[in-house]
């Protein structure tokens, strides 16, 4: 069950971050900005670190948040 709930929690970052890419599309015509980082400090302490502006750190974030999703549905019923 927590497995479920942190996959949950996990896929929040990526998707709250979609309209913002749709507004990048329409500005810079590119969905993702050219930052190699994959973690970023913030300034306060809710989020996570992870540069949502990266092609790769979005989708493995929302790659981790599937599998954590389907394992947790895995063991509840299994």
């Amino acid at each position: 069950m927590t497995a479920v709930i942190l996959g949950i929690l996990l896929l929040v970052f990526p998707l709250t971050n979609v309209p913002a890419m749709i507004k990048s599309k329409k500005k810079n015509n590119r969905y993702f900005l050219g930052d190699p980082r994959i973690l970023v400090s913030k300034n306060s302490n809710m989020g996570n670190n992870l540069n949502m502006q990266n092609k790769y750190t979005f989708f493995f974030s929302i790659l981790l948040s599937l599998v954590l999703i389907i394992l947790g549905m895995y063991l509840i019923v299994g």
